[in-house]
């Protein structure tokens, strides 16, 4: 069982920590969760949203200026964070909707524990979507899984309109090259 199979899916090498936990967060704490990387999402995704300069007034063109010191000194901000924040090495990663998976690695996971996971989706700013969930591993026994739980569905649109535009964003690299 591949929890990554269906739908959008991010393959990619980012920050990633796992967790394990006794049980899992009640039903409260998951909801709390799930409404901070709701709204970490959204921002990320209003964030990264390209502005068409060709379309423009001159008006337009002053806000977008503007914009563009506002990002720069939210890069100089993150880059000062991520300085005194500890990130974890990137690693080998597919996220979607309903899970993630990854090499297993040195830390000893097994299936059926109840685990946290931050992943720094973002790499120019150095906050993590949290999310909760069950480890499974594979038929190999060389990629551990985790299902997520407690995500509301705003929280998959956001995580799959930010996987859409990552996979959009390879495809134009690609081309270029």
């Amino acid at each position: 069982m591949d929890i990554t199979d269906e739908g959008l899916v991010l393959t990619d090498r980012l920050p990633v920590s796992v967790q394990v936990l006794d049980t899992l967060p009640e039903k409260y704490e998951l909801a709390v969760a799930d409404q901070e990387n709701e709204s970490f999402l959204k921002t990320s995704l209003v964030w990264q949203e390209p502005v068409d300069l060709d379309d423009l007034d001159q008006v337009g063109q002053e806000l977008r200026r503007q914009d563009l010191k506002i990002s720069l000194l939210l890069e100089m901000m993150s880059e000062l964070l991520a300085q005194n924040n500890t990130i974890p090495k990137p690693r080998k990663l597919k996220l979607s909707t309903k899970g993630l998976a990854f090499g297993s690695g040195t830390v000893e996971l097994n299936a059926g524990q109840q685990v946290s996971v931050m992943i720094y989706i973002v790499p120019s700013f150095p906050k993590a979507l949290k999310l909760y969930g069950e480890i499974h591993k594979s038929e190999d026994g060389k990629v551990t899984m985790v299902a997520f739980e407690g995500v509301s569905q705003n929280v998959k649109d956001a995580l799959d309109k930010l996987i859409f535009r990552h996979h959009r964003r390879e495809v134009a690299m690609v081309r270029r090259l």
